[in-house]
């Protein structure tokens, strides 16, 4: 019996061309899509503003026979579109692109040890090429990256409820030195969001990651961040008309516990991988 042969992009045949005849048996690579432009009037202003439409007449992974090119041809012909995306094998998925930073977590072996190392990033492979970067730059010993997840719903939070100023006092210089004792928490919290009237109007479920002393200064840094949340939240419902907008929140902590974290890569460090919609690449 002869073997089948197994289909990878390794040996994918993918080419863009508008010669019906070379389309005939392959299956589309991406979807066809005719677009124009139409005038538009504002009622206001009585403007005329031009705008582009756009129509997807087939999609992606669909077999090209005879029937469906004799359509493709029509279109080709009138010149609505230019040439189109084949390829030798179906392929009906596309891989969504996300440029928003997101916190993920990296696993790394090195030196017989699991070290986990928090950063922000825009895709998993950001975060593996941010995360060696910062450990080729910061260990000496051989190490392999085990394990990268994408931490959903998940903050993380400075402790910067007090800072270190000239002249404190002896009790405050101790305060400080503990506060450099800090560890690193793990706190699950659900945060509801109240109206005016304290009536909750939306909830949501947190993960917060914060470097403190223990769990009742991290609900107190959380507090902060929720009291900030809330005048972002005034401010965009002021600027958009917006009726409905929270004006207190309730905290219940749901879980604590100390989090076993390397360390967290800085933002600035970070940047420097992030995926951006129009970043030029030389290939």
């Amino acid at each position: 019996m002869e073997k089948k042969e197994i289909q990878t992009k390794k040996n994918e045949i993918r080419f863009t061309t508008s010669d019906p005849q070379q389309m005939v048996g392959k299956y589309l690579a991406a979807n066809i899509v005719r677009t124009w432009k139409e005038d538009f009037v504002d009622e206001t202003s009585g403007e005329v503003i031009e705008i582009e439409r756009s129509e997807i007449l087939f999609n992606k992974g669909t077999f090209l026979d005879p029937e469906t090119m004799a359509s493709v041809n029509f279109y080709l012909q009138s010149g609505d579109v230019k040439a189109v995306d084949v390829s030798n094998q179906k392929r009906l998925a596309t891989l969504s692109e996300n440029y928003t930073p997101r916190p993920f977590n990296v696993t790394a072996g090195i030196d017989g040890k699991n070290k986990r190392f928090i950063l922000t990033a825009t895709d998993i492979e950001s975060a593996q090429a941010c995360a060696i970067d910062h450990i080729e730059l910061n260990y000496t010993q051989p190490f392999r990256i085990l394990a990268t997840k994408e931490l959903q719903n998940f903050v993380i939070l400075a402790d910067n409820l007090r800072k270190k100023v000239e002249g404190e006092s002896e009790d405050e210089q101790k305060q400080e030195a503990e506060r450099s004792d800090a560890r690193y928490y793990k706190i699950e919290a659900d945060v509801s969001w109240l109206d005016e009237a304290g009536e909750k109007i939306g909830c949501a479920c947190y993960s917060f990651m914060i470097r403190t002393k223990n769990v009742d200064t991290a609900k107190l840094v959380i507090t902060a961040w929720i009291n900030a949340k809330l005048k972002e939240k005034a401010q965009r419902a002021a600027e958009t008309g917006e009726l409905e907008v929270a004006h207190t929140a309730e905290i219940a902590i749901t879980a604590a516990s100390p989090f076993n974290v390397e360390s967290i890569i800085e933002r600035e460090f970070c940047e420097a991988y992030y995926k951006r919609e129009n970043l030029e690449t030389n290939i």
